[in-house]
């Protein structure tokens, strides 16, 4: 599994969907890093500010699972 990296120590490439966590607000959401900001693209590219940590995209859940 995925650890969570500090922005201060790295960011993700441009436009690979990443999780975005804020350990201000204790929110974590899905998006990309684009043009040096963290967004969420299918909100008309609203800016997650807060954004302190991210990490790479979890592997879904295959069809056996559970």
């Amino acid at each position: 599994m995925s650890e969570w990296i500090s922005v201060s120590n790295r960011v993700p490439e441009n436009d690979n969907w990443i999780q975005i966590g804020s350990s201000i607000t204790k929110r974590v959401d899905i998006g990309i890093y684009m043009n040096g900001k963290f967004v969420q693209p299918d909100l008309n590219y609203f800016e997650l500010k807060d954004t302190t940590h991210w990490m790479a995209m979890t592997e879904p859940p295959k069809e056996n699972d559970g």
